[in-house]
């Protein structure tokens, strides 16, 4: 991204976009790939496992970036940092992931056999895209309070994450290194209650 900044701002505003959709399409295919491969007494923890990960990336990646703010080369090492992490996950679940346990190569039987009789959403079912009732789901009202929860909930996190170091340094006049550590704390402890929670 900081390349294609040095070309054109458009470049950029075109990558963020794409970014945006993929994200938005991630999230929801998480419950779909955690439902075909943790079982029914586990699927809690592994969901608090998987979703917990946003906090805590937020809270390694603050003191992490501040320091290679510091470094030779400056801030444009953010992103290097960033892109390289991003193209190495990438790489493990490109080699190691599969959509199912019948596709995965390397478990046991006994682990394909308690996956398939335990998770019932691991077998492959064709949904009729015309069938799902979308207009029903669209006028109701539980629907509508989760999608705005969660949108507000998203918005504050990120607002906060962004801004907190800016709003610490300029009003504050904490130096980058313990700005950066403060912000470390706020989302360890959200990454810590929402293990708890979803593990009560």
């Amino acid at each position: 991204m900081f390349c294609l900044a040095r070309v054109t701002f458009w470049l950029v505003w075109v990558l963020r976009l794409v970014q945006g959709v993929v994200t938005g399409l991630a999230f929801p295919s998480v419950y779909s790939t955690l439902g075909r491969w943790s079982g029914s007494d586990e699927r809690s923890v592994t969901m608090s496992f998987a979703f917990a990960a946003m906090p805590l990336a937020s809270a390694l990646n603050s003191p992490i970036t501040s320091s290679l703010c510091c470094m030779d080369g400056g801030w444009p090492n953010v992103f290097y940092w960033q892109g390289g992490v991003a193209a190495a996950w990438l790489l493990l679940y490109v080699l190691l992931a599969h959509d199912d346990p019948d596709t995965h190569p390397t478990i046991t039987e006994e682990e394909r056999a308690y996956l398939q009789y335990d998770c019932p959403s691991s077998k492959k079912k064709k949904v009729n895209f015309f069938k799902v009732p979308w207009f029903s789901m669209a006028r109701c009202r539980a629907v509508w309070t989760l999608i705005i929860t969660h949108f507000c909930s998203s918005w504050v996190f990120i607002l906060c994450s962004d801004n907190m170091p800016s709003y610490a340094s300029e009003v504050f006049k904490f130096d980058l290194k313990s700005v950066n550590l403060g912000d470390f704390c706020p989302a360890f402890l959200m990454t810590v209650s929402i293990y708890i929670h979803r593990t009560a």
